[in-house]
Protein backbone atom coordinates (compact mmCIF):
# COMPACT_ATOMS: atom_id res chain seq x y z
CA UNK A 1 0.00 0.00 0.00
CA UNK A 2 0.86 3.64 0.29
CA UNK A 3 1.79 3.46 3.99
CA UNK A 4 5.48 4.18 3.37
CA UNK A 5 4.63 7.39 1.48
CA UNK A 6 2.43 8.63 4.32
CA UNK A 7 5.03 7.69 6.95
CA UNK A 8 7.90 9.39 5.10
CA UNK A 9 5.79 12.50 4.48
CA UNK A 10 4.95 12.72 8.20
CA UNK A 11 8.58 12.15 9.19
CA UNK A 12 9.88 14.82 6.81
CA UNK A 13 7.30 17.28 8.13
CA UNK A 14 8.13 16.49 11.77
CA UNK A 15 11.86 16.94 11.14
CA UNK A 16 11.37 20.00 8.88
CA UNK A 17 13.16 18.30 5.99
CA UNK A 18 12.45 17.82 2.29
CA UNK A 19 13.21 14.93 -0.04
CA UNK A 20 15.87 17.14 -1.66
CA UNK A 21 17.80 17.11 1.64
CA UNK A 22 17.94 13.30 1.79
CA UNK A 23 21.12 11.99 0.17
CA UNK A 24 20.37 8.32 -0.41
CA UNK A 25 17.32 6.11 0.04
CA UNK A 26 17.28 2.43 0.94
CA UNK A 27 13.93 1.01 -0.13
CA UNK A 28 12.48 -2.48 0.29
CA UNK A 29 11.16 -3.16 -3.21
CA UNK A 30 9.26 -6.36 -2.47
CA UNK A 31 6.41 -5.27 -4.75
CA UNK A 32 7.29 -3.26 -7.87
CA UNK A 33 3.91 -1.53 -8.10
CA UNK A 34 4.16 -0.29 -4.52
CA UNK A 35 7.72 0.94 -5.01
CA UNK A 36 6.75 2.84 -8.16
CA UNK A 37 3.63 4.37 -6.57
CA UNK A 38 5.47 5.46 -3.41
CA UNK A 39 8.33 6.86 -5.48
CA UNK A 40 5.92 8.85 -7.62
CA UNK A 41 4.11 10.14 -4.55
CA UNK A 42 7.35 11.24 -2.88
CA UNK A 43 8.95 12.50 -6.12
CA UNK A 44 12.25 10.82 -5.32
CA UNK A 45 15.11 10.75 -7.80
CA UNK A 46 15.61 7.14 -8.89
CA UNK A 47 19.40 7.49 -9.07
CA UNK A 48 19.45 8.01 -5.27
CA UNK A 49 17.39 4.88 -4.49
CA UNK A 50 19.06 1.56 -3.60
CA UNK A 51 22.44 2.66 -4.97
CA UNK A 52 24.04 -0.65 -3.92
CA UNK A 53 21.33 -2.74 -5.55
CA UNK A 54 18.06 -4.10 -4.28
CA UNK A 55 17.16 -7.05 -2.10
CA UNK A 56 18.16 -9.68 -4.66
CA UNK A 57 21.52 -8.02 -5.41
CA UNK A 58 22.33 -7.78 -1.69
CA UNK A 59 21.33 -11.38 -0.98
CA UNK A 60 17.70 -11.61 0.05
CA UNK A 61 17.37 -13.84 3.12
Amino acid sequence: GMGPAHAVTALLKAEKLSMAEIGLLEVNEAFAAQTLAVGKSLSWEEERVNVNGGAIALGHP
